[in-house]
């Protein structure tokens, strides 16, 4: 099993694999600027995650017993960002 230091700073191809025949695998470091690309991918999806699951819990939690009665809503805004802003 890759460490999660490996995972974010070597990429990995499964070469010469034809029809169920045995291949090769190629893997390659990556520079600084694709080890952090990849580090900021998996902060991103992780943070997406956690405020997906946030979200669905919280509408489980305030969904109405019975059709009579009202719906609560909360409503949360995201401000957090990963994206980059080029100044100049």
């Amino acid at each position: 099993m890759k460490t999660l230091e490996k995972i974010l700073t070597e990429k990995s191809s499964k070469i010469g694999r034809r029809h169920g025949g045995i291949g090769e695998t190629l893997t390659r470091k990556l520079n600084m600027t694709q080890a952090c690309d990849a580090r900021d991918g998996l902060a991103k999806a992780c943070y997406r995650k956690i405020f997906d699951f946030l979200l669905l819990t919280l509408n489980a939690a305030n969904e109405p017993e019975n059709i009579n009665q009202t719906q609560n809503q909360i409503g949360i805004l995201d401000i957090f960002g990963f994206e980059k802003v080029q100044e100049g």
